[in-house]
């Protein structure tokens, strides 16, 4: 697909229905690229720069290649490639090729990898992680809610270095 590069203040995306209803494609590396679906995070503005924020548990296989590289990115794909997300969000990339078993087709863009059918792609620079601690929820009940499903998410910021659109918006 051909992507334009815009100024990501210019982009008027929903974070609400892009990250919670639409999610996310987070592409790494390690031995070869790997795609998380996420379906939480966020796009804003911190230290005067832009940023996506992303929420991993420190056990998924993208956690470890989150912490060993500094660059990543956030892929946005178009509707038809629902089934994309359903796979890249239940199997894990350290036995699977998700993207190759997903018939997603990997690009890179100044030496990272992205995927080439997204309609918008985030080239970011991880900037911060930090861990969920049990000290920082104001709501007992959504603690042991968090506390049942595993372990607590990991923060990821990471500053949106470049945002390439392809057709509206």
């Amino acid at each position: 697909m051909a992507w334009r590069k815009t100024d990501p203040n210019e982009w008027n995306a929903s974070a609400f229905r892009v990250i919670g209803r639409e999610w996310l494609l987070l592409v790494t590396e390690g031995e070869r690229p790997n795609a998380m679906t996420a379906s939480w995070g966020g796009f804003g503005m911190l230290w005067n720069r832009p940023v996506v924020l992303l929420w991993v548990r420190p056990e998924r296989y993208s956690y470890g290649l989150l912490t060993q590289n500094e660059r990543f990115s956030v892929c946005v794909l178009p509707e038809r490639y629902r089934e994309a997300y359903r796979i890249c969000g239940s199997l894990s990339g350290r036995k699977t090729d998700k993207i190759a078993r997903s018939g997603l087709t990997v690009q890179r863009v100044n030496g990272v990898a992205c995927i080439r059918e997204s309609r918008a792609v985030l080239l970011c620079r991880r900037q911060y992680t930090q861990a969920m601690i049990p000290q920082g929820y104001a709501e007992p009940a959504l603690l042991e809610e968090v506390r049942a499903k595993g372990n607590p998410h990991h923060l990821f910021i990471g500053e949106v270095e470049e945002l390439l659109l392809a057709g509206e918006g």
